[in-house]
């Protein structure tokens, strides 16, 4: 075997790793707090999914190598004078600045994902550690709606609303980002939160799952519910068992849970337009030179 069909045949090989991974990586939740792998997953994976950074796959060590090595590797391929045809030359170029665009995209961290509550706010110059002035104000979630298909619960559209500098509404949708500055703002995932009106000594107050409400000498926390009507709660870090809408007798206060509508929590995918813009001019290349390279053949 020469060099050069060796290292052919390990770029072979890194496409399906990669191809194999970016699929792994669909049925990985990211972006959540270390206690719901703990509690969705065994122990084992729990840990080996936090311990390599998988909870933000595309910013992992494995992925960032997986496309270190393959852009590496293609670096060599070209370097090593296996195309006589400088058409071929340059498609395999354009593959490997593609490939170099990708890389630094996530070993520099141009990418960010960030999860917003309801009528939560983050200040976006501290969040993507920039400090130009055009991000330095408050990224506000309004609202977030989901659309069905008629006649189905299928989700059809994701919808946030957002507030930005001088109060401006904007929308961001699956396939319809928002620009801001020099950052693409893609709509990715979304969670819900139960929330509850709860009643202590018919005083009202609403509380958020995993939240922790203070009232007086009481600390609440509501850590499980299911579609049984049935809520774990932590009163004072001793472990109740309550029903939905009931009244129950706990340390000396009456208490009542009643559900309410739940809070959503949004996921943004932060992408720099730069990386962007080039992948886009260097995939148009490449569809160019696709085309001469069939043409050259006839």
């Amino acid at each position: 075997m020469t060099f050069q069909k060796f290292i052919r045949y390990f770029l072979e090989i890194m496409l399906i790793i990669i191809a194999v991974i970016m699929m792994f990586s669909t049925f990985i939740p990211l972006n959540h707090p270390p206690q719901f792998y703990s509690h969705n997953y065994p122990p084992i994976i729990a840990k080996l999914i936090l311990s390599l950074n998988l909870d933000n796959f595309y910013a992992s060590v494995i992925n960032i190598g997986v496309w270190g090595v393959f852009t590496l590797l293609l670096l060599i391929f070209i370097s090593s004078g296996a195309f006589k045809r400088k058409s071929v030359f340059a498609l395999h170029t354009i593959i490997f600045l593609m490939a170099l665009t990708i890389f630094c995209d996530k070993a520099f961290k141009r990418e960010h994902f960030l999860k917003i509550r309801e009528g939560g706010a983050v200040n976006l110059g501290k969040f993507l550690n920039d400090d130009s002035e055009k991000y330095n104000f408050d990224f506000k979630l309004l609202d977030f709606t989901k659309n069905f298909h008629q006649g189905s619960r299928m989700p059809s559209a994701f919808i946030s609303e957002v507030e930005l500098e001088n109060g401006v509404k904007k929308k961001i949708e699956v396939n319809k980002p928002l620009t801001i500055g020099n950052y693409k703002f893609y709509q990715s995932t979304y969670d819900a939160l139960e929330q509850f009106q709860v009643e202590i000594d018919s005083v009202q107050y609403t509380c958020i799952q995993a939240d922790t409400l203070i009232a007086d000498s009481l600390a609440l926390q509501i850590t499980k519910t299911n579609n049984m009507g049935m809520i774990e709660v932590v009163l004072n870090e001793k472990v109740y068992q309550l029903t939905e809408d009931a009244e129950h007798e706990l340390d000396g206060h009456k208490i009542k849970l009643i559900k309410l509508d739940p809070i959503y929590i949004s996921g943004f995918q932060i992408s720099s337009i730069y990386g962007m813009t080039i992948l886009f001019v260097l995939a148009i290349l490449f569809i160019i030179n696709l085309g001469w390279c069939f043409w050259r053949r006839k």
